[in-house]
């Protein structure tokens, strides 16, 4: 009897069953994916075609404005094209961003025309962006206009700082302003003619604004103008004693020509520092309570990254302190100064002036002085003082002297010199030279002062002749002296 084969029940494993939804899983997720995908590029191009006429409604919105209002509105400060055009947009789901630059004759530089750009992107779906641009013609109302264009520079290199800010602002208020491109140029077209007043900033750089007075915009023209920005410097200034010792407190006051003074005090370690400066030479003047004041001339380096250190010396004021200062305060050197008393004493001390202008004294005790200060070429001056032990100088005016010369000749008569014959002048503040001839009967007085109606004496000169006589020339011949000029008297004999 034949028997029909048996068959036992059996399911899947679970290695079988992990491998079936694997495969399921993946196959499901492609199709979703595809799904996605499709969906997603139908959206994206569906928000692109929307973004690409939303571009292209705002160029024809602003192809049907008056051409002077296609420009840029202020808002967030000055635009290089004003008008009403909104630069930021937000639209739904869209971000608009519009630009209008100038079109310019490559011959000339000149404005032409205006180019309109318009930016759309978006984020929803799959992110993108478009951008459109057109040229915008039109015939502006403007009258008496030019162009103004605006170079900036590195001043070391000579190369070019894209990304600056530069503004033109005009002698009636209006403020233009942009970034300068790559070439590191900023462009203004169509500009109100008349007198302009530039500014440049970029992070990092400082630039000599003394070397660009008003820049004027003439009609029918371009103007070009370069400004050279450099990375700021730093001045520090050391002040010590004659020992070495920190200065604190000194009043340190930094100069230079078209610079308003810039003004600070040392700390506690004798530094006073002063930054942003551009390269060029300062004048930096010192002063403290106690001490001779300093003036020293300090060219900042034009290469320099560090901070520059200058140390500048105050030495302390000892006893009498005299200086001696022309009409315009500048310090005389070399001047005497000669200090009489104290009262009624006249016992005298003479000292001569340092590079600062100043001398001191510091045997003195307290009383009543006579201070006499002079230097050739410089007026005579003299002071009296109660010296109470303060040493605040006592600051002694030198005013210039007008001076002349005379030059003398002793003659035999009006053809023959005489030679080594004795003269004598006289003149104003006690003046009195006696001299003899030259080989050829001269004598030139130089440095003369002219004091005003004060005249020179030549008083007579005599020579032994024998027999008790002289012989001599005239006597007391008056003789007056100008400014600058030499005045020739000649001497005969009798």
């Amino acid at each position: 009897m034949n028997r029909l084969p048996r068959y036992e029940d059996s399911g899947f494993t679970v290695v079988e069953f992990v491998i079936a939804a694997t495969v399921l899983f993946v196959v499901a997720m492609g199709v979703f994916s595809a799904t996605t995908y499709v969906v997603n590029s139908s959206r994206s191009s569906s928000m692109k075609v929307a973004a690409l006429n939303l571009a292209n409604e705002k160029i024809e919105s602003i192809r049907n404005l008056p051409y002077d209002k296609v420009g840029l509105t202020a808002a967030g400060g000055p635009v290089a094209i004003p008008g009403v055009v909104s630069t930021q947009e937000t639209i739904d789901d869209y971000n608009v961003e519009t630009d209008i630059s100038w079109a310019r004759d490559e011959g000339t530089g000149r404005a032409l025309y205006k180019i309109v750009q318009v930016s759309v992107d978006w984020n929803s779906g799959i992110p993108g962006s478009i951008s459109v641009a057109s040229n915008v013609f039109g015939k502006s109302d403007l009258v008496n206009t030019g162009d103004l264009s605006v170079t900036v520079v590195d001043w070391a290199t000579g190369d070019p700082i894209p990304g600056v800010y530069v503004t033109a602002t005009y002698e009636g208020g209006t403020i233009r302003g942009q970034s300068a491109d790559s070439e590191g140029e900023a462009f203004f077209g169509y500009l109100p003619t008349g007198d302009y007043t530039i500014d440049v900033q970029k992070a990092g750089y400082i630039w000599d604004e003394a070397l660009l007075s008003a820049t004027t915009v003439a009609p029918d023209l371009l103007t070009n103008i370069v400004i050279e920005m450099q990375t700021p410097r730093t001045l520090r200034v050391i002040v010590e004693d004659s020992d070495g010792s920190s200065v604190p407190g000194a009043d340190v006051v930094v100069s230079r020509t078209n610079m308003d003074d810039l003004i600070g005090v040392t700390n506690a370690s004798g530094m006073a520092s002063f930054a942003d400066l551009v390269a060029g030479q300062y004048g930096v003047h010192v002063s403290a309570t106690g001490r001779a004041s300093a003036d020293v001339i300090v060219p900042l380096d034009e290469t320099a990254s560090e901070p520059m250190d200058v140390t500048v010396v105050l030495p302390e004021r000892v006893g009498l302190v005299v200086q001696a200062v022309t009409d315009g305060g500048a310090p005389v050197s070399g001047a005497s100064v000669s200090v009489f008393g104290p009262y009624p004493s006249m016992h005298s001390v003479s000292k001569t002036t340092s590079t600062n202008g100043e001398v001191s004294f510091g045997d003195i005790v307290n009383g009543r002085y006579w201070i006499v200060v002079s230097k050739s070429g410089l007026g005579n001056q003299s002071i009296a003082v109660d010296y109470d032990g303060l040493n605040s100088p006592v600051v002694v005016t030198l005013s210039p002297m007008a001076q002349g010369s005379i030059k003398v000749r002793t003659m035999e008569n009006q053809w023959t010199s005489r030679p080594g014959e004795r003269i004598a002048l006289t003149g104003p503040d006690g003046y009195f030279q006696e001299v003899v001839t030259d080989s050829w009967g001269y004598f030139t007085f130089e440095d003369l002062a002219v004091v005003s109606g004060e005249d020179y004496t030549i008083d007579y000169a005599a020579k032994y002749r024998g027999n008790g006589t002289f012989n001599k020339y005239m006597a007391d011949q008056s003789v007056t002296v100008s400014p600058g000029q030499q005045t020739v008297v000649t001497l005969e004999w009798r």
